[in-house]
């Protein structure tokens, strides 16, 4: 697995999901704004897509 670029701010909003078990609690568990916690999920989306396309 390639570390570079990896967002260690995404295994904190990945940890609130899978303890809330709500995506639209997250931002809350983690007092960012909705909108924020809505890029976070785009770019954790968008980081797994390229992780398989490369693998």
């Amino acid at each position: 697995m390639r570390y570079r670029g990896l967002d260690l701010n995404l295994l904190v909003a990945l940890d609130a999901l899978l303890r809330t078990q709500n995506v639209s609690r997250v931002p809350d568990a983690i007092n960012i704004t909705q909108l924020t916690g809505s890029f976070s999920f785009q770019k954790r989306s968008w980081m797994l897509n390229e992780r398989r396309l490369s693998a």
